[in-house]
C-alpha cells in the first residue's frame, strides 16, 4: 500500500473522529431507499452540539443553576460581591472584625471556566479565579489606599474539578471535588502551593410545603511548599472545615427568601497539633434567591457576624451563578 494512500486514510479517519467529537452525537444519520432506486443520507442535526436531558428530580433553583448548562460544552461563571458595611457604603474595605488573613478590600470576585458535561448529572470543570477590587471606587475614578504590591484586579488559582448533581431519596444533592494551584501573591509569599477541596450540598423539601431545608459542608486542605518559618502569616490554616445550614421559603416558582448560618473551624499552620482548631466568627445571611432562568441564579443578601452583631460589621453582598451556551 502506497504511503500517500495510508496518509489519505489516516486524514479521513482523523477528520471523521473530529466531526464525531464536535457534534457529540450523530442524530438521524440514516440511509433510506426511494422508489426510483436512488438513496440519500439524512444528516439531521449532525453538527449541533449535544444537549442532555434534564434530571426532573432536581427542582431546586440554586442547584439547577449550579449544575450548569445542559450542553456538552459551556462556560460557567460564579460571582460574589463582598460589600462594605451598611452604615458606610463608601468604605473601600469590607468588615473584618476577627482579622481574617488576605486582602480585605471590597471586591467583585468568583470564578470563570470551561465546563464539559459527561452525562445529565456529571461534569468536569476547568477554570480560574477572578477578582476586581473596590469596584465602586474604580468606576467613580476614586483613588484607594493600598499596599505597593497590591493590584486592582487578580486572575488567580487555576483549578480543575468534578461535580455531580443528583437525587437520593427525598434529598437533592450536589457533590464536587477540585484542585486549585495557588497563584495569589499573598498566599504564595507564605509558601502555599495549592488547595484540595471537597464540597457536599443538599436540599430537602418539607413535604408539599414551601419550606426547604439545606446544608452545605466543605473541607479544604492547603498544600505548602515548605515548613512554616518566621515572617509567614500566622492566621493561615493547614486545613479548613465549614458547614452552612439554611432554610428557604418559596415565595414563587422562581423566587425564595432564605436565611443561612456559616460555622467554620481551621487548624492553624503555626499549631503543631493537627487536632486543635481555631473558630472564626460565625456569620448569618439573610437573602433572596431569584432564578432569572434555569442557568442564571442571583442571591443578594445581608451578612453579619453572629458573635458580634452591629451595623459596623453588617455588609450588603451578592452571589450569582450563570452559564453560557
Amino acid at each position: 500500500m502506497s504511503h500517500s494512500l495510508v496518509s489519505l486514510r489516516s486524514a479521513l479517519a482523523i477528520a471523521g473522529a473530529s466531526l464525531y467529537l464536535f457534534s457529540g452525537t450523530v442524530v438521524n444519520a440514516q440511509t433510506t431507499a426511494k422508489d426510483s432506486g436512488q438513496t440519500r443520507t439524512q444528516l439531521g442535526d449532525v453538527l449541533e452540539p449535544k444537549r442532555f436531558d434534564e434530571d426532573k428530580r432536581i427542582t431546586d433553583l440554586e442547584l439547577k443553576a449550579q449544575s450548569g448548562s445542559l450542553s456538552r460544552y459551556s462556560l460557567k461563571f460564579s460571582l460574589s460581591l463582598s460589600g462594605p458595611p451598611v452604615n458606610n457604603l463608601a468604605d473601600p474595605n469590607r468588615p473584618n472584625p476577627d482579622n481574617r488573613p488576605g486582602d480585605q478590600r471590597t471586591s467583585l470576585g468568583g470564578s470563570a471556566g470551561f465546563r464539559y458535561r459527561i452525562s445529565s448529572n456529571q461534569a468536569v470543570n476547568l477554570g480560574t479565579g477572578v477578582r476586581w477590587f473596590t469596584p465602586v471606587q474604580a468606576i467613580k475614578g476614586e483613588e484607594v489606599k493600598r499596599s505597593r504590591t497590591a493590584k486592582n484586579y487578580d486572575i488567580n488559582d487555576p483549578y480543575i474539578g468534578f461535580d455531580q448533581t443528583y437525587a437520593s431519596g427525598s434529598a437533592q444533592m450536589r457533590t464536587s471535588a477540585r484542585f486549585a494551584k495557588t497563584t495569589s501573591e499573598y498566599y504564595t509569599r507564605n509558601g502555599q502551593f495549592g488547595t484540595i477541596g471537597f464540597d457536599q450540598g443538599m436540599k430537602f423539601n418539607l413535604g408539599k410545603s414551601r419550606w426547604v431545608l439545606g446544608l452545605m459542608a466543605s473541607a479544604d486542605y492547603f498544600i505548602y511548599e515548605r515548613p512554616y518559618r518566621d515572617g509567614d502569616g500566622t492566621r493561615l490554616s493547614k486545613y479548613y472545615l465549614s458547614t452552612v445550614p439554611s432554610v428557604e421559603y418559596k415565595v414563587s416558582p422562581k423566587l425564595n427568601a432564605n436565611v443561612s448560618f456559616g460555622h467554620a473551624y481551621g487548624n492553624l499552620r503555626t499549631d503543631k497539633s493537627w487536632w486543635r482548631w481555631e473558630h472564626p466568627l460565625s456569620s448569618w445571611r439573610l437573602g433572596l434567591g431569584w432564578a432569572v432562568k434555569r442557568d442564571i441564579y442571583l442571591n443578594p443578601y445581608l451578612s453579619f457576624y453572629a458573635e458580634k452583631p452591629s451595623f459596623n460589621s453588617t455588609s450588603a453582598s451578592l452571589n450569582a451563578v450563570f452559564s453560557i451556551f
